[in-house]
């Protein structure tokens, strides 16, 4: 088979490129078998999701160039384009006269699943790098999310009805084919989605902003109800340069502290200057307001917790060391803790902390108390993953810690803490949202051993699921309904236990069928 691929295959990284499909003709008993990789191309309305984590962590910005390789249809370069992004795409099918250059961030978006050689895979795979100056972001189809019901087995991956093929990458697979082929270790911002950095200060600022705290914060500048006689501001002055004001209050609040001049972004300090207005004085004019200042002084506290979170993290065995921390961490450092030492004693006496039972069933109560998760059983913390940044710093920093091990926290829809401190668990479910969510896959890290293992669980339930969700969580009411008449019909009991997926439906339509439905939607 891999003669046949080698005489007929796309090379992705060629300056020639052949068309993107292989055709594996008959021989003897052999039937033909035809793989089309540009179908597999599909037009988009919004930007996908690679992309979209690219923006949402301002890895990507309109400061930047951005290569779509493989851009199949073009349609994340046209969006990007037109709202004001530096991009260029190049396809083998769709775009084989696209610019093939350099760029800040290089997009390899559902690429590597649709390559039927593991070979061609790596090739690909590097050849997209070098031409990443700052950021490598590759992304697949993640095992567990899909069906392969209608699917017929080829090779690592499966054909399609269309004639194409997919790979579909387990997490950790996906994570070592990266770092062994490239020799640098991804970092994973969604199921099948990683991105590797050239750029290791843009990966202490991107690792950092993913550990800020989630609470509401004051993001609008408001304009003081009379002048600041400190300040001597003009009302018309106030009101000319309103949206200025805005956009240096966001991000005065983002980094919990009064930017140095470097810091403003080039856009806002050719606004200012255009309006003869220094930074110190537009500054003032944020701060002259009370509401502000309250808003600032919280901003704060929070930002120095988040630091504080993120240096305890480095220190943590296996964590990515630096050799220099990213300038404006180092003025973090100045502004909240002093000097660097000490931040660092600091955060190695939380990260030893963490260490302790008692902390951490004090730290679990509080969790509990504030409605942030709930008790599996006697000995088990479960809480709804999305709300880890709302827990307090020592939750947040031993599952930091097991996300050092496990390669991340992405993709995990629930997460699983043992009273004792030193064992946790990430369940990847195929719909988080289900009333009852089938776990795709779980990982369990041992911290005292330093091991990871995995496994794809077979219809594994993960019962009332309200208990786990947050109060202010979105139909909980709904759910908690639905979870009293699962517990009420002995399906589940008090600790979550209950029959496989397989096993419930026949006993749902038992149920139904003699006292009619659990609720609506009780199989989603």
């Amino acid at each position: 088979m891999n003669s046949r691929l080698n005489t007929r295959r796309c090379i992705w990284n060629s300056d020639t490129v052949e068309k993107p499909y292989l055709r594996v003709h008959q021989t003897g008993s052999t039937s033909i078998v035809d793989v089309v990789r540009h179908r597999t191309a599909i037009t988009r309305r919004d930007l996908s999701q690679p992309v979209q984590v690219l923006v949402s962590h301002r890895i990507l910005t309109q400061a930047d160039t951005v290569f779509d390789y493989g851009c199949g249809q073009g349609d994340d370069v046209a969006a990007l384009a037109a709202n004001g992004f530096q991009a260029h795409g190049w396809d083998p099918h769709y775009a084989p006269d696209g610019l093939r250059r350099p760029a800040d961030v290089v997009n390899l978006g559902f690429v590597l699943n649709v390559i039927e050689d593991r070979h061609e895979r790596a090739e690909t795979l590097t050849a997209a790098y070098r031409f990443a100056k700052r950021a490598l972001c590759v992304a697949v189809m993640p095992l567990g999310k899909y069906s392969f019901g209608a699917l017929r087995p080829h090779g690592d991956g499966y054909l399609t009805a269309r004639g194409t093929f997919q790979k579909y990458f387990a997490q950790q697979e996906l994570r070592d084919f990266i770092a062994e082929t490239l020799g640098d270790a991804p970092v994973a911002f969604a199921p099948g989605i990683f991105v590797v950095f050239r750029d290791k200060d843009l990966e202490q600022e991107v690792l950092f902003r993913r550990q800020v705290r989630d609470i509401t914060r004051h993001s609008g500048w408001h304009s003081p109800e009379r002048p600041s006689r400190t300040v001597n501001a003009r009302p018309e002055l106030v009101e000319r340069i309103g949206a200025e004001l805005q956009m240096l209050w966001a991000a005065i609040v983002d980094r919990g502290r009064v930017l140095d001049t470097e810091e403003v972004p080039s856009a806002l300090r050719e606004r200012l200057r255009a309006a003869n207005v220094s930074i110190g004085r537009a500054t003032d004019l944020c701060l002259s307001d009370s509401v502000n200042r309250d808003g600032l002084a919280a901003a704060a506290t929070a930002r120095k917790e988040d630091l504080l979170i993120h240096l305890a993290l480095t220190l943590f065995p296996g964590a990515p060391r630096y050799t220099t921390l990213a300038r404006s961490i180092q003025r973090d450092l100045r502004v909240f803790f002093g000097s660097h030492a000490t931040g660092m004693q600091e955060a190695n006496a939380l990260l030893f902390s963490v260490g302790k039972p008692e902390v951490v069933r004090q730290a679990v109560s509080a969790a509990v108390e504030a409605g942030l998760g709930g008790m599996r059983d006697a000995a088990t913390f479960r809480f709804y993953a999305p709300a880890l940044n709302r827990l307090g710093a020592v939750l947040r920093v031993l599952v930091g810690c097991a996300g050092v091990l496990r390669g991340g926290t992405e993709g995990a829809d629930f997460i699983d803490i043992k009273l004792d401190g030193r064992r946790l668990t990430f369940f990847a479910c195929k719909d988080a949202t289900a009333r009852l969510p089938i776990c795709a896959e779980r990982t369990r890290v041992d911290l005292t051993r330093l091991r990871v293992s995995v496994d794809q669980p077979e219809g594994m339930v993960l019962y009332l699921k309200a208990r786990f969700l947050p109060r202010d969580a979105p139909g909980l009411a709904d759910q908690l309904a639905f979870d009293r008449k699962l517990a009420a019909a002995g399906i589940a009991d008090n600790e979550g236990r209950g029959p496989g997926y397989a096993e419930l439906r026949e006993m749902l339509k038992s149920y139904r069928a003699t006292k009619g439905p659990i609720g609506q939607g009780d199989q989603k």
